[in-house]
């Protein structure tokens, strides 16, 4: 598990230190799903040292937000 610290892990680079990883569009998603899960959730959605190619791996960050948001929104939250 990650310690937080820089270069650590790219979750804690995108969520805690605002650096980016992957590409605009998929650290914004990454940043999306977070709204909706639990860190501890995101930890083990994909694996974060080896995603797949950057196209697929966006389309698979969408793909995971909106599941995230759907839950949500069937859980009563209000969202935008």
């Amino acid at each position: 598990m990650a310690n937080g610290t820089r270069e650590d892990h790219p979750l804690t680079d995108i969520l805690i230190h605002g650096r980016p990883v992957f590409s605009d569009q998929a650290d914004a998603l990454i940043r999306d799903i977070r709204r909706f899960a639990s860190l501890d959730e995101m930890y083990n959605l994909v694996d974060w040292f080896h995603p797949p190619p950057v196209p697929q791996f966006e389309q698979r960050l969408a793909e995971i937000r909106d599941r995230f948001l759907a839950r949500a929104k069937d859980s009563g939250w209000e969202v935008d």
